[in-house]
């Protein structure tokens, strides 16, 4: 755990001073030395390691080195989230192959949900995972109390602290009142800074519903893991996380570990509010990891049930 906080320690570091406008899809970091380029297939993801003609290298320029490098080490984390390819179907990144049979159930889960949906899971130790449809855009309902609650917490703990009754019934029931108390209160401004500090674009958040994708959310989530690991403050806040009311999340696996998630869900008269969506933090035995399913199915996390039991599935192959 003490090498894992020094990691995230550095994360942090490296996300306040690289991060700005948010990465191309295609990111090239370079130095005197080298230059490296993550390259995807569908499946699969490698390092390109490419010299000048004016360095001794044993390696040809001209061919690809396949490492174990894993890219999340190589860069922060946020702006590896923000690099993940998106192409069509289902893509494995971070150096992850999993096994046919458990990428048999997660395609077939994703098949028989006739709803249009994404979602990522991102093993927060190692930086592997899998997606898909990263990029499509939701609006998040109630599922941005979770971030809007971390964030107001971190970065106004002297505040926060007289709202505890409050922040609590917004996360595990949901209050909309709640919701509307803080925001008429504080508007937006922590989870801007929240968004920034996390390398997404802090402009969508100046709503108090945003509409934004799911990479989007995951990066959000792996800022609040680090708070919830930084001190005390950070653990007793994390704990209101842990026993919501409803999430497919705590539902499927909370009898096995700890998570701490938020849903969101709602149908009205704008079809581009019919939303089912659920993200948060598994503490599995074998890693920490985060996922996020955002769907436009109207208002019902269980026909989310299938895909999270299949990216529980593929998350314990690792």
């Amino acid at each position: 755990m003490k090498r894992l906080r020094n990691v995230i320690l550095l994360f942090i570091c490296l996300a306040l001073t690289s991060c700005g406008a948010v990465p191309d899809a295609e990111q090239t970091t370079a130095s005197s030395v080298t230059t490296q380029t993550v390259e995807t297939t569908e499946w699969t993801t490698q390092i390109t390691t490419e010299t000048s003609a004016s360095e001794t290298t044993s390696v040809p320029e001209t061919e690809p080195v396949q490492t174990t490098i894993n890219p999340y080490y190589e860069i922060d984390p946020y702006s590896f989230i923000a690099d993940i390819p998106n192409p069509d179907g289902i893509v494995t990144f971070g150096g992850f192959e999993p096994g046919e049979e458990v990428l048999q159930q997660l395609q077939q889960a994703s098949d028989d949900l006739l709803y249009r949906h994404s979602f990522i899971m991102i093993d927060i130790n190692t930086g592997r995972g899998v997606g898909y449809n990263l990029d499509e855009v939701y609006y998040t309902a109630s599922s941005i109390k979770g971030p809007f609650a971390a964030s107001f917490c971190a970065l106004a703990p002297e505040i926060a602290v007289d709202w505890e009754s409050t922040i609590i019934s917004m996360l595990q029931f949901s209050d909309n009142d709640a919701y509307r108390v803080l925001n008429d209160t504080y508007h937006r401004t922590y989870i801007q800074e929240w968004a920034a500090e996390s390398c997404v674009d802090p402009a969508p958040f100046a709503w108090k519903y945003p509409h934004i994708n799911t990479r989007q959310m995951a990066a959000l989530w792996l800022r609040n893991y680090e708070f919830f690991e930084q001190d005390e403050w950070g653990a007793q806040v994390g704990s209101w996380f842990e026993s919501p009311e409803y999430s497919i999340i705590n539902e499927t696996v909370g009898e096995l570990y700890t998570t701490r998630s938020k849903g969101g869900w709602l149908v009205d008269e704008d079809p581009d509010h019919a939303v089912s969506i659920d993200a948060g933090i598994v503490y599995a035995d074998n890693g920490p990891y985060i996922v996020v399913i955002m769907s436009r199915v109207p208002s019902s996390l269980e026909y989310l049930r299938p895909i999270m039991e299949a990216l529980e599935n593929v998350h314990s192959s690792m």
